[in-house]
């Protein structure tokens, strides 16, 4: 089989710090001047959002970064891409749910971590964080339930994510 026939896996996997999600949102020193005004711009747009004001203790640089990022650097389709984040975190807000203080939902958490569907098995090479999912598990008649436990598993890995992955996107093994 000749090399250019052959499937990459996720060993050939390479990442340029300084421009995917998992690098330059946690080296915003690197960010060159063009980005840095477009982070500027952008952030002033972000921050007149009425979904910004609920969602204040989420939004910093290097989230803004990714969103930016994520959208090729496009501040009018990262608006509204951020937009809709904000409103599903007014709903869903998985950021302060790692902090506890809700008896209910850390009963819920504990219960559904026991049965094993979601897990955070540690980070890859990169120090991005792995999180597998067993559907043979679940077991959930509740929407809502599921998806608040699959927003507590996903802060969870991005809270345990090492540098420079800090901020990254999740790595899923199915």
């Amino acid at each position: 089989m000749s090399p250019s026939s052959q499937q990459g896996g996720v060993d050939d996997v390479q990442i340029i710090q300084d421009v995917h999600v998992s690098g330059l949102g946690v080296n915003l020193h690197k960010l060159n001047c063009s980005q840095r005004a477009t982070l500027g711009e952008f952030k002033a747009l972000v921050l007149d959002l009425p979904e910004a004001v609920a969602n204040e203790d989420f939004i910093d640089d290097a989230v803004l970064v990714n969103f930016l990022i994520a959208r090729a650097w496009t501040v009018q389709k990262s608006l509204k891409m951020i937009s809709s984040a904000l409103q599903w975190r007014i709903k869903r807000p998985s950021h302060r749910w790692i902090l506890g203080g809700d008896d209910k939902r850390s009963d819920d958490f504990r219960y559904n971590s026991s049965l094993g569907k979601i897990r955070v098995t540690g980070n890859d090479r990169y120090g991005r964080p792995v999180m597998v999912f067993d559907n043979s598990k679940e077991n959930a008649s509740d929407p809502d339930e599921m998806l608040e436990y699959l927003a507590w598993n996903m802060e969870l890995c991005k809270r345990t994510a090492r540098d420079p992955a800090v901020r990254s996107f999740y790595t899923l093994a199915f």
